[in-house]
């Protein structure tokens, strides 16, 4: 008798945790209602608790138009606070203007760590619960295509990329909702390649990771070099997780010092490498010493050596008053100096989006193609700080073309930004000789 009545209230019990959706599980409610300078302040582990959150401010209901996006932000939380700022700046801008046709714009965070897995389960909850439009991200390459495979495509969810630069992202069957801000590896890579050739490179070294943001650089660079005579006569593979603020480059440097090199291609992360990666090869290389080249930009702001050294960069290219006036925002509200190589893009990915939802709206079309119309190339021309002239816009023509402070927004056949601008970022340290050239 014991055993039933023990099996039963098990029974019942397990009926019972199952009735509760996983979903309503994930939410944290003692800190969803913090602000982002209060969730700062908080206990890692308080942090990681953080599934789905948004503005306390400006809260999602049955009226507001809702979109997403997808950071890592348990994980690094003080860099990708200047990500969510930048949106929420944008989202609040726009609710200024009157939203979306009189609809509030309301911004759901999505804390996805760097787990691909886990950020699939974040967009599927994003979507299913509050009703996303679309999504920003996901920041990084490797989370892209788990994201779109196992969330965004069976959900017909278009993802917006402000970050992720792949190649492979291009060649993904995306049922064409995969659409990208940010410049393509193989862009930065050509840029890079017509930079090197402008300073008259010739004999390259090479230093990169082993992942796929490095095989991706390098491959790129092999393969686009070979047309632009350049010859890449030294590569080092970073064969394990580097600290690039402390590696010395000792050994890769005794090698590449006896090859009378033109220039090293240093294809590491800007928010890796940080500047230690510099610092270290000037402290080890003898005047003069050849060219540095990064795949992302280059705006030194201190670099303590007394060695003269020429960094170039890939920048995209901005409005540099509006991404001035942003940062200060930012950096106001954080009490930290920041300056995110594509913040500029994640507060145009904003905009662009609620133009996209205001156009299908208003032509009832399926939101990828809305999408689309908005970063025409034969569109007539919407600037970012037009957006309360959206109606009228719209009105006139069914096809603009987007410009943000990050510049013009063209999407190709495959999604990716054929209007990005690649400009030279240089830094150059003179200490009276002017930059090595062979």
């Amino acid at each position: 008798m014991l055993s039933k009545l023990f099996k039963l209230s098990l029974i019942l019990w397990l009926l019972s945790v199952s009735s509760i959706s996983p979903l309503n599980a994930e939410e944290d409610d003692s800190i969803i209602n913090l602000s982002l300078k209060e969730l700062l302040n908080i206990k890692i582990k308080d942090r990681s608790k953080l599934k789905l959150f948004y503005d306390p401010k400006n809260k999602p209901d049955e009226n507001s138009i809702n979109i997403g996006i997808l950071i890592s932000f348990s994980d690094k939380p003080e860099f990708f606070a200047d990500f969510l700022l930048a949106a929420d700046l944008a989202v609040q801008d726009i609710n200024r203007k009157g939203g979306i046709f009189g609809k509030r714009l309301v911004l759901i965070r999505g804390n996805s760590t760097t787990d691909p897995k886990l950020a699939s389960s974040i967009t599927e909850q994003m979507i299913k619960r509050h009703k996303v439009k679309m999504i920003i991200g996901p920041m990084y390459s490797s989370m892209v295509k788990q994201v779109a495979i196992n969330a965004a495509i069976p959900n017909n969810t278009p993802l917006v990329l402000p970050s992720a630069t792949a190649s492979y992202i291009s060649k993904l069957n995306d049922n064409d909702l995969i659409f990208r801000l940010a410049p393509t590896n193989r862009q930065i890579v050509q840029n890079s390649i017509d930079l090197m050739q402008k300073h008259q490179v010739k004999r390259l070294g090479v230093f990169y990771q082993d992942d796929y943001y490095g095989y991706d650089l390098f491959g790129l660079l092999e393969e686009l070099s070979q047309a632009n005579d350049i010859k890449i006569i030294y590569d080092k593979k970073l064969k394990t997780i580097v600290d690039y603020e402390t590696y010395d480059f000792v050994d890769e440097l005794i090698t590449a010092r006896s090859l009378n090199l033109d220039g090293y291609f240093l294809p590491i992360p800007y928010e890796v490498a940080r500047w230690g990666t510099i610092r270290n090869i000037i402290k080890r290389e003898k005047p003069p010493i050849p060219l540095l080249f990064l795949p992302e930009y280059s705006r030194i702001t201190t670099l303590n050596s007394n060695s003269e050294v020429c960094v170039f960069g890939i920048d995209v290219d901005s409005n540099k008053q509006q991404v001035e006036q942003l940062n200060l925002t930012i950096e106001s509200y954080l009490g930290s100096v920041t300056r995110r190589h594509y913040t500029p893009l994640i507060h145009d990915a904003v905009y662009l989006s609620a133009a996209a939802l205001a156009h299908q709206e208003k032509y009832k079309l399926p939101l990828n193609q809305s999408i689309r119309m908005v970063a025409h190339k034969n569109g007539q021309s919407l600037a970012h700080s037009d957006f309360q002239m959206l109606s009228s816009t719209f009105d006139k023509y069914d096809k603009v073309q987007f410009k943000g402070i990050g510049g013009s927004v063209v999407f190709d056949t495959l999604g990716d930004n054929s209007a990005v601008n690649l400009i030279d970022s240089q830094y150059h340290k003179d200490f009276g000789n002017g930059c090595y050239l062979q």
